[in-house]
């Protein structure tokens, strides 16, 4: 093809190119001047660094007896992804609070927790934790220590309860026959020194097990209610 005229209309703001006898726009020149002429290529590296895996750690299984306390999760209870965790576990029963990387659960049963975890960019995990729990507490295993009194026993509900010479914390538990704990409560150093009352007349007739345990003492009682 061969080109005869070149036209530059500027009043106009045209610019149109003469192939021949057909007037063909600029833009069509501009397309066929690039169409004829070699090109480069730049190539730009990029680096992207994306976060370690996000990884959920409930702890491991376990097995405690009736009545012990226990901490749930990992340490750390998440890792990886980006930091600003939140977390959730379930179910919420027997956890002091739920919405805790670690928190402390007092299950009356076995029972299997799930850790839900999620990150600051929203991406989540989760693992899961079975707490076994037994029930140690028989009539082979009651203790004739003297360190506890309980009266009167038989009770028609409300019972007195006195300790001497224990001079540290402890957990309180009375449970049924089914192992089911009915009464707990956390006593700092002393508090059971003098006489204290607990109200058990809401509960059923039958035998029930005080139990009282810390690092170095598990003392059993049995109680009636008649």
């Amino acid at each position: 093809m061969l080109m005869t005229k070149k036209i530059i209309d500027m009043e106009k703001h045209k610019s149109t190119i003469t192939l021949g006898l057909r007037k063909i726009p600029f833009c069509f020149l501009i397309l066929f001047c690039f169409a004829n002429f070699s090109y480069s290529q730049t190539y730009i590296q990029v680096n992207i660094t994306q976060p370690a895996l996000l990884l959920a750690n409930a702890g491991n299984d376990t097995t405690i007896v009736l009545g012990d306390s226990i901490i749930l999760g990992g340490t750390p209870a998440a890792s990886g992804g980006t930091t600003g965790y939140s977390y959730s576990w379930a179910p919420s029963t027997w956890l002091n609070n739920d919405t805790l990387a670690n928190p402390t659960a007092i299950p009356n049963d076995t029972i299997l927790y799930t850790l839900f975890v999620t990150d600051a960019n929203g991406c989540a995990d989760s693992n899961s934790i079975k707490v076994n729990v037994t029930n140690a507490v028989s009539l082979e295993n009651l203790s004739d220590d003297n360190l506890i009194k309980i009266f009167p026993n038989p009770s028609h509900g409300k019972i007195e309860i006195e300790l001497s010479d224990i001079n540290t914390s402890f957990n309180l538990t009375i449970s049924n026959n089914s192992g089911q704990i009915i009464f707990y409560k956390q006593y700092e150093k002393g508090l059971l020194k003098n006489k204290n009352i607990i109200d058990l007349t809401d509960a059923a007739k039958g035998d029930y097990y005080l139990r009282i345990k810390n690092a170095t003492l598990d003392i059993t009682k049995k109680i009636i209610l008649n």
